[in-house]
Formats: structure tokens, C-alpha cells, sequence
């Protein structure tokens, strides 16, 4: 009687977790891709990339694109995690739902630098007000991480703060 729970167990949890697991990502890197007018690069269709810069503008992810089918509505936090595991890169995140931020990437984390350092990210170009965990991804968005020191005026935004 046992060996049967077990192996109804067993059942079940293949059967609830089997449609869970994402499809496999391939990352690739964009060089050789064409640029836009500010230098990015211009993603193939159905795909959506990644840059990640820390402090001084280091690069950690440049230019690493996916396939955009891989994850249905997906969310630049969604995007950083997958992207960052893959590439073997150590994302902190707090919060959950629409309230989640990244605290820490590559083990450089908010704070480091004093009160107004921390991770800000851009959609093509553009730095966001909604957290990153709302925006979702279209097809051919490109994602940047900024590391700022001094609440984002150092990485070019300031919020319209004058």
C-alpha cells in the first residue's frame, strides 16, 4: 500500500511541475549586429537583449540577447534572472511581485557607495519609472542595467530632478 502513495506521489508531482520548467534559453552575443543612431545594437526579430554596467560604467553582460519566445510576458526582472543564471552571474533580488528590485548584481550591491547607489535600468534607451518587475518585455527591447553612484545623474538620468 505504500509503494502505491509513493508512486501516486511521485505522479503528481510530475504532473504539476512538468509544465513549470521554461523552455531552454540560448544566449547570444550581438557583435557584428547593426546599430542604431545611438550605437545599440538592433536585435533580429523575435528577440529581446541584455546589458548589465556596474560602477564606472564596467561591463558585466554586454550585449547578450535571447529569443524572445522562450518566456510568454516577460519581465525585465524575469529577463535579468534567466540572463544572469545563465551566465553564471550572481542577481540579488527584495521585494516580490510589481514591488521587486535588484539589490546586487555581479556582488555589487545597493548601498556600496554610500546612500544614493544602487541599480537603475533603461528600455531601449529610456530609464523607467515603474519597478522592474511590471515592465513588460516587446519584441526587440533592449534592457540596461546602470550601476549609480549618485541616484542615476551619473549614468544620465536624473529622475527631471534640476
Amino acid at each position: 500500500m505504500k509503494s502505491k502513495n509513493v508512486f501516486a506521489l511521485i505522479i503528481i508531482f510530475i504532473i504539476l511541475f512538468s509544465g513549470c520548467q521554461n523552455k531552454e534559453i540560448n544566449v547570444y552575443n550581438a557583435n557584428g549586429l547593426a546599430r542604431d543612431e545611438n550605437g545599440s545594437p538592433i536585435f533580429p526579430e523575435k528577440y529581446i537583449g541584455l546589458s548589465v554596467y556596474g560602477k564606472n560604467g564596467e561591463e558585466i553582460i554586454y550585449e547578450m540577447f535571447i529569443d524572445f519566445d522562450y518566456k510568454k510576458d516577460i519581465s525585465v526582472a524575469d529577463l535579468s534572472k534567466d540572463m544572469c543564471r545563465e551566465l553564471n552571474i550572481p542577481i540579488v533580488f527584495a521585494g516580490m511581485g510589481s514591488l521587486v528590485y535588484v539589490q546586487g548584481i555581479n556582488g555589487l550591491f545597493e548601498f556600496d557607495y554610500g546612500a544614493e547607489s544602487g541599480w537603475l535600468y533603461a528600455v531601449n534607451g529610456e530609464f523607467q519609472g515603474i519597478g522592474c518587475g511590471d515592465y513588460v518585455l516587446k519584441n526587440r527591447d533592449y534592457v540596461e542595467w546602470y550601476y549609480t553612484l549618485d541616484l542615476g545623474k551619473d549614468v544620465g538620468n536624473d529622475f527631471g530632478i534640476k
